[in-house]
């Protein structure tokens, strides 16, 4: 990917559900993009893109009291691999900073609205990417 670039999906939908969406997506920016800020398939037929950034006051590393949940990482990282492959998966986890924060493992009794099941030789692969991420205390 380009520098400032990330992979993800377009998804297509009603304008009629957008603010079902913004409710969903509490804590972020509806922002409505022109199409040609995005490499997109011949298929998507569109003049425009709607992304979500994070509001300003949720733009804070996780910490001991907010740390990330295992269920969120393992949701996101299930979807990358169904999308992208393993080099997508990969791909995601080497655009994103913060690896080195908290990890709630809520796997057991997920808190994250959204948790997917995952097989346990998923859970091994992600963490095993994940504990390669890490920089060894010195």
């Amino acid at each position: 990917p380009a520098v400032g670039s990330i992979k993800g999906v377009v998804a297509r939908m009603p304008v009629s559900e957008l603010a079902q969406l913004d409710e969903r997506e509490a804590g972020y920016d509806r922002l409505k993009l022109p199409v040609e800020q995005f490499e997109l398939t011949d298929l998507v037929e569109t003049d425009f893109v709607y992304v979500y950034q994070s509001e300003l006051p949720h733009r804070f590393l996780a910490d001991e009291e907010h740390p990330i949940l295992q269920s969120y990482i393992d949701c996101v990282l299930a979807g990358y691999l169904t999308q992208f492959g393993c080099s997508g998966m990969q791909d995601m986890i080497d655009s994103t900073r913060g690896w080195d924060r908290p990890v709630m493992d809520d796997r057991a009794a997920p808190h994250y609205p959204r948790a997917v099941d995952i097989d346990v030789s998923l859970q091994l692969s992600i963490d095993q990417l994940l504990a390669s991420t890490k920089t060894p205390d010195l």
